[in-house]
């Protein structure tokens, strides 16, 4: 095993936004935008790569692959807390959400390290991905990769007596929960944000869980949601309802909307551009004015394209899903307004287009219940676990919303989306998410020992 380091140095004052390229999934293009930028966060980051096993697991198996990772050690002293954002698929997105860990650092003399998750950006074993080589993306290598770093990083004199907290990132949550379970002897501490833990196939929760937000807005706010999409779901059944929808929606002519896996694409655009539903309850609201403003150009709404353009782009994206935790925000409850459109078979449908031959839904399945079964799912015994969730996160409902004891300790943030509590303070921020932010800091450092 060895260290490369490479003459980068990252500082966040010159890529402290959110990297919100998005996926556009409906032509399967990058773009940026809204891109807000800060120059409040001037911390730097020196750029490294760690050599490490594709498989951690087969002595037999020589071959290697470079987990780029970032630090920032202008605040650290011997002795003091190694804090770990882990699990990004773009080093770049940890540096923007490494900001109240950065915080944390100064406070308590401490250095932050960033990692990209294996076959993230530029951390990705094979040049060309394809289903049989992504095999090694799965949990079981993904710990032991962070495992590796965290005992090469304290093999250093100065870190050898550290404190290792690891702060997660929705996906990356999970994972630094389930290396305090299974490693309390190197792992002293977590913040589990916006952490998805319980594996499930059909997580029709979610949606339900965000229909229910909307009667924030009103009693009547829920059924004039649902009579909408109910609508629109009616329209996608004619020809001149879909080419009404084309127009209203700014589709391109050549999209085919009597295509049923486009239909579902279409369905998520109008749920996208309409915040979940939250344009049909506000009073005076001139719903095609608002819709027509989010969209500038012609949206292509193709699965095929979409498909195509993951498999070409992006194939590690949904591949941990279709193998290990299912995760499918399906439209199967009847408690939800978003119509039936996204049925469990769309997205095995999807799974089987993206990977062929090499998924199985029935080792899904098992996958699912092994998953849980090794981790506990959404009540992991665990302590030293912050579990941190925004309230109008629909995905909270695979999380941990009430305390699990008084050492995994639960925080809801009203009114936020996710990982709301990992970002820079702004004077926009409400006084709870302050709180919450203050609370994670205090507690944290009454965990690793460390004076407030």
């Amino acid at each position: 095993m060895k260290v490369i380091i490479l003459a980068s140095l990252l500082c966040v004052v010159t890529s402290a936004y959110p990297f919100s390229f998005e996926k556009d999934i409906y032509s399967g293009t990058k773009f940026p935008k809204d891109i807000p930028v800060y120059f409040t966060n001037t911390e730097c980051f020196g750029q490294r790569v760690i050599q490490l096993p594709l498989d951690h697991f087969n002595e037999k198996d020589d071959r290697t692959f470079n987990l780029t990772y970032a630090l920032n050690i202008n605040n650290f002293k011997p002795g003091g807390p190694i804090y770990l954002v882990m699990d990004v698929d773009y080093i770049g997105i940890g540096e923007y959400y490494s900001s109240q860990v950065n915080r944390l650092a100064r406070e308590t003399n401490g250095a932050v390290f960033l990692t990209e998750r294996r076959y993230g950006a530029n951390s990705r074993p094979f040049e060309r991905l394809d289903p049989k080589n992504l095999q090694w993306l799965n949990t079981k290598q993904i710990m032991a990769d962070y495992e590796t770093l965290i005992r090469n990083i304290k093999k250093d004199q100065d870190y050898s007596q550290s404190k290792v907290v690891l702060y997660g990132l929705t996906r990356g949550g999970k994972f630094a929960t389930w290396m305090r379970l299974l490693k309390p002897d190197l792992v002293d501490a977590v913040v589990a944000s916006s952490a998805t833990l319980l594996a499930k196939k059909d997580a029709k929760e979610v949606l339900e869980y965000e229909s229910n937000l909307l009667k924030r807005f009103g009693t009547g706010c829920y059924d004039k949601a649902k009579t909408a999409f109910s609508t629109y779901e009616k329209m996608l059944k004619t020809v001149e309802g879909r080419e009404k929808i084309k127009t209203e929606f700014n589709v391109c002519p050549e999209s085919d909307l009597s295509i049923p896996e486009n239909q579902y694409f279409m369905m998520d655009l109008i749920k996208m551009v309409s915040y979940n539903g939250e344009l049909y309850c506000k009073e005076n609201s001139n719903h095609d004015q608002d819709f027509k403003s989010e969209i500038e150009i012609c949206n292509d709404v193709s699965y095929e394209k979409y498909i195509d353009s993951a498999k070409a782009l992006y194939l590690n994206f949904h591949y941990q899903d279709c193998f290990e935790f299912g995760h499918f925000k399906t439209t199967s409850s009847k408690n939800q307004v978003f119509g039936n459109s996204a049925p469990l078979h769309f997205f095995t449908k999807m799974c089987k287009d993206l990977y062929d031959t090499e998924f199985d839904e029935a080792k899904l399945d098992k996958n699912i219940e092994l998953t849980n079964k090794l981790y506990g799912g959404n009540q992991p015994n665990v302590t030293k676990v912050i579990f941190v969730n925004g309230e109008l996160d629909g995905a909270s409902t695979l999380s941990i919303l009430e305390d699990l004891s008084a050492e995994s300790p639960a925080i809801v943030i009203p009114d936020q989306y996710k990982i709301a509590d990992a970002q820079q303070d702004s004077w926009k921020d409400s006084e709870e998410l302050r709180n919450a932010r203050k609370k994670i800091r205090q507690t944290i450092k009454s965990w690793i020992g460390s004076s407030d």
